[in-house]
């Protein structure tokens, strides 16, 4: 079937549902009281459904108490499982720094032959198969097909993959060294969660977790540092009061080189103490949007010196082509345009996207690229989706491409 262009349609797609999203009190402090920091009205969610709403307003603020930053509303079981559907691996770091994470536990005295280790957002077990040493391996996640993966590619009696909720996991034995990568964030109850793990720890069991930080949130991505896939949005101070109050002491903490990583280790701690604000965050957090308004900026001079064209395939469906419809003026300068849509994942392929048409790639073969303009809609694929287009034959003057630089997730 030949793939076919068509206009962007702003109809609405499905029945809308007011269940996919709950009020929620402070995950760190549980006050109520709030100030509103950022409001995306009508976000999709990936490829649209003829019987069923993929959009939910999404909504961050600000704890006027202890200055956790936190997505109020927050989904529902329900908006987990419809808005995510085409997630794919909602949690976890997404593998590809396995390596990276098993040496620096070996580097913190934390790989052992005769240690117990549980990860959480274990997806398919990657992780805990690449351990070299280790008596126990239990894996964690709320995904159920992924379990079933994990426990086909994983027989062994050392393995032991659980799904659920993370807040819910039920075990009878203690473990040595918990690992949490890119995971707590995206949770609705990290401190409900902390404390379940503690229940599970013994005096000297270390507990391993990496979460992105304000400090760190400084990016020309357009999606800022607020990612519709996190629940809390943690600077160093709120991570440490999110510690304390599930009963952990954070010993040792470092940032990540080169991506948006805080990894700190911590062990169990009777202490809880009064929580406290770092009001340095408000500051903070004002040169984090900053940012992001600058990001926009250079997003809207490169979109300015795009050629007009008439017919637009975007490389992309996921959820940065929604930002770029929800934060450029892209589509508004492109009103008269028909698009078509390419994409790699199976699972959006002959799907639409706000009435645009998916396809795979190979399609873009059939174009006249005189005519065509190619939209790269990837900020980390950006480069490499560059360089797959002008091995296809696809001039580097038909090409458009939102950023100047992209740095390392």
């Amino acid at each position: 079937m030949k793939a076919s262009f068509s206009a962007l349609s702003h109809a609405s797609w499905g029945k809308e549902d007011s269940t996919y999203v709950s009020e929620r009190a402070c995950p760190v402090c549980s006050t109520d009281q709030t100030r509103a920091v950022e409001a995306l009205p009508g976000l999709q969610f990936f490829t649209d459904h003829p019987d069923v709403s993929k959009q939910a307003d999404v909504c961050q603020v600000q704890c006027r108490n202890c200055l956790t930053l936190f997505m109020n509303p927050a989904y529902s079981d329900r908006g987990f499982e419809v808005l995510f559907s085409e997630a794919g691996r909602s949690y976890g770091d997404g593998g590809g720094r396995h390596d990276e994470q098993i040496a620096w536990l070996d580097k913190n005295g934390l790989k052992n032959e005769t240690f117990s280790y549980m990860d959480i957002g274990c997806y398919e077990g990657q992780f805990l198969a690449q351990l070299p040493v280790g008596r126990r391996f239990i894996g964690v996640d709320f995904d159920g097909p992924a379990i079933e993966r994990a426990k086909k590619n994983y027989p062994g009696d050392e393995y032991l993959f659980l799904q659920g909720r993370f807040e819910e996991i039920s075990l009878d034995e203690q473990v040595d060294v918990f690992t949490m990568f890119h995971v707590l964030e995206h949770l609705p109850d990290p401190v409900g969660v902390l404390r379940v793990l503690r229940d599970f720890s013994h005096e000297k069991t270390a507990l391993v977790v990496e979460v992105p930080v304000l400090e760190l949130g400084f990016t020309n991505d357009i999606h800022g540092f607020f990612s519709p896939q996190h629940l809390t949005h943690f600077s160093k101070h709120t991570l440490r009061q999110t510690f304390m109050q599930a009963g952990w002491r954070i010993a040792e903490s470092q940032d990540a080189a080169d991506y948006n990583g805080h990894r700190v280790i911590a062990y169990p701690d009777d202490h809880v103490g009064e929580i406290t604000a770092d009001f340095e965050d408000y500051s903070r957090l004002h040169a984090v949007r900053a940012s992001l308004s600058q990001a926009l900026i250079d997003a809207e001079k490169s979109i300015s010196q795009f050629p007009a064209m008439s017919q637009i395939a975007i490389w992309g469906a996921g959820m940065h082509l929604e930002y770029i419809l929800q934060r450029t003026t892209f589509f508004e300068r492109f009103r008269d345009a028909e698009f078509l849509a390419v994409d790699s994942d199976q699972m959006k392929q002959g799907r639409t996207w706000r009435g645009i048409e998916i396809r795979s790639p190979d399609c873009l073969e059939e174009f006249d690229w005189a005519e065509t303009g190619l939209l790269i809609s990837s900020y980390g694929g950006q480069e490499k989706i560059y360089e797959l287009a002008i091995a296809r034959g696809i001039p580097a003057s038909s090409i458009m491409k939102l950023y100047d630089r992209v740095t390392t997730y």
